[in-house]
């Protein structure tokens, strides 16, 4: 249902200043409105822009009903919903319900002694001293909090004012559905569920022997009813289908393909992570390690293909606010930073499935030059930091892997123009939010006109894919090729369209019948039976 659509993902906070504050806010993402329309958007998936202390970039949510002051105020959201909409697009909601803030009424409710609100979250009793369970908290340290003045402990998988809600208590339900349908009245064009398949806890609490107790709340059945129940009793309320993605945290194909079946009872897409977890040593995120572009292949065909086999809904991404820019992870963001942007880009984006952009990746922005452990802002990185050098790192190779790893290469301002901080602002001090020095040479405005610019290539392959069915309704199919090419065909009745990418730096051979003349699209000038460094080339024929 949603193949043809193109979803561009704005952090509001690092987006555009128009208020000239010193940090983005909806009205930026207003003001920009058309710039998305012109590069061809259908849909603007917003970060969290609810009431929060942003310990979490806002995925610690205070109160779901109110808009963040530093954000703007319903009014301001209610215009951002009618101008999008007037040019075409609608807004998808970032919803944070496996977890509030600790700052939230529920919460402070608990905190009070109040027994209805702590059966919201998982408040335990000691265990001869000591957290119920072993569990690690995924920013780092214990993922149980002591509270002193009740004598037990609260549940936080990740931050600990991030407090784990209790799915399994109905009334917690309640309380969903009514957030979600007083979205849906204001005009919501659909929502992405944070980490959704963390939602079912188990009924006992036990120690977890070889992992960090992940396995003890990812991918429960219940979850399945969970999401089932959102969708009768809210989502299919609305007056029009809702584009509905879950994100999903070490999740398995069959779990991950269940969750968005064709019907759309649940889900009408995820978010794996899988493919971007290919620089993982022994799937621990937090060392340092290249990227195995086998492994990065392989992943890519065998979702493709599984998600194909049980028409469930897939996505097509490299980039999001909580990973490295794929261009200085994946590609070559020196003497190749053109190429290898644009060969990303249609790599992954002519695929099956729905396409995300993330803010800036459409000029091709890169990680950020960390030069110290005290530049890093993100709370997870914070965290990290400390646990590495607790754990006996020195801080030279912490700094390693935090250049490698860090989500803070994602975060930083968007890149307008070579003006004054990047043209995010009119020259405000910008609050805790960082600018990388190369906006001089990589921005919107150096590119617009650019009729070999990375954004232009995104506006062209954003055109061939609308105007393409094969690529939205065909069939894909893999062609066995090196190690360092990846091929693919997509095909519908008699019309074929090839994608052939080399995705290493260096030249490789690939002998084929297809005739230059039936190329569509090339990310270099010429094409002769060899592929230069990170070249891609479309062909299409009939047959």
């Amino acid at each position: 249902m949603f193949n043809d659509k193109i979803v561009y993902q704005v952090f509001p906070k690092t987006f555009y200043d128009a208020k000239n504050t010193g940090a983005g806010q909806l009205a930026g993402v207003t003001a920009k409105l058309d710039y998305l329309k012109e590069l061809g958007i259908d849909y603007i998936w917003i970060s969290p822009f609810f009431k929060s202390d942003f310990v979490d970039g806002g995925y610690d949510v205070i109160d779901y009903y109110q808009i963040d002051p530093s954000m703007g105020d319903e009014k301001e959201l209610a215009n951002l919903i009618k101008e999008a909409d007037n040019k075409g697009m609608k807004i998808i909601m970032d919803m944070v319900l496996n977890h509030t803030s600790t700052k939230s009424a529920w919460f402070q409710a608990a905190l009070k002694g109040d027994k209805y609100y702590q059966d919201f979250y998982f408040f335990k009793k000691p265990v001869n001293n000591q957290p119920p369970t072993n569990w690690l908290s995924k920013f780092g340290g214990s993922a149980w909090e002591y509270v002193e003045k009740l004598d037990m402990y609260y549940l936080h998988v990740f931050s600990k004012e991030q407090a784990d809600l209790n799915w399994a208590n109905p009334e917690v339900q309640k309380e969903i559905l009514k957030v979600l349908n007083y979205w849906i009245a204001k005009g919501a064009g659909g929502f992405r569920f944070d980490v959704c398949n963390l939602y079912g806890k188990p009924e006992v609490f036990e120690d977890s022997i070889n992992s960090d107790g992940r396995e003890f709340y990812t991918d429960s059945e219940i979850n399945e009813k969970y999401f089932e129940i959102i969708n009768k009793l809210a989502l299919k309320k609305a007056s029009e289908p809702l584009l509905t993605v879950g994100e999903l945290s070490s999740t398995s194909k069959e779990k991950a393909a269940n969750y968005a079946q064709e019907d759309y009872s649940q889900l009408s897409m995820i978010f794996n992570f899988h493919h971007l977890k290919v620089d993982f040593k022994n799937n621990q995120k937090w060392n340092l390690c290249d990227v195995d572009f086998k492994k990065f292949k392989d992943l890519l065909i065998e979702w493709q293909l599984y998600f194909q086999e049980r028409k469930s809904g897939h996505t097509l991404f490299l980039n999001n606010h909580d990973q490295p820019r794929a261009i200085s992870r994946f590609g070559n963001d020196n003497k190749y930073w053109k190429e290898s942007a644009k060969m990303l880009a249609a790599l992954v984006q002519l695929m099956k499935g729905t396409v995300f952009i993330y803010q800036g990746e459409e000029i091709g922005m890169t990680n950020y030059p960390f030069e110290s452990l005290d530049d890093f802002i993100d709370s997870e990185s914070v965290g990290q930091i400390k646990a590495l050098i607790k754990a006996g790192n020195s801080e030279d190779l912490t700094l390693k892997i935090m250049k490698q790893k860090s989500r803070d290469h994602s975060r930083t301002a968007m890149q307008w123009s070579g003006k004054t901080n990047a043209g995010f602002n009119q020259g405000q001090k910008l609050d805790k939010i960082l600018l990388n020095p190369n906006y001089k040479t990589i921005n919107v405005v150096s590119q617009k006109n650019d009729s070999d610019s990375i954004l232009k290539f995104y506006q062209d392959l954003i055109k061939l894919r609308k105007n393409n069915l094969e690529i939205i309704d065909g069939v894909i199919r893999f062609l066995q090729t090196s190690d360092e090419i990846i091929a693919y065909e997509r095909i519908l009745e008699s019309s074929k369209i090839t994608v052939v990418a080399n995705i290493s730096v260096k030249e490789v051979n690939f002998k084929t019948d297809l005739k230059s003349e039936k190329i569509i699209l090339n990310n270099y000038t010429d094409f002769n039976q060899k592929l230069k460094p990170y070249q891609v080339v479309v062909f299409k024929e009939s047959y």
